[in-house]
């Protein structure tokens, strides 16, 4: 097993900025598939952002990324049916 690092564009939220009360209905929306972990690190669970993708890059590697307007208010619609938080658009590091 090896630690991978790309990069993404999402729209989502941090995990530490949501209320304790949110976070089972969180877990289970991840873990069900409909959003997605972004740790920062490998095995950091719950320590960055949690969202949907807009668009991100291969392994260790960079990537001309398109996307549109568009595109990120489709996410932030979904993202506030899903969780009832309005989903800010994020760049980051997802280590696996």
């Amino acid at each position: 097993m090896g630690i991978e690092y790309n990069a993404a564009i999402v729209v989502g939220a941090a995990w530490e900025d949501i209320n304790e009360d949110a976070i089972d209905s969180i877990d289970e929306l991840v873990e069900n598939g409909d959003l997605h972990d972004f740790p920062p690190f490998f095995d950091g669970y719950r320590e960055g952002l949690f969202g949907l993708y807009i668009v991100n890059s291969p392994d260790y590697s960079y990537c001309e990324m398109e996307y549109t307007a568009q595109d990120i208010e489709v996410a932030k619609q979904k993202f506030k049916e899903l969780t009832g938080i309005d989903g800010k658009i994020y760049l980051t590091t997802i280590g696996s």
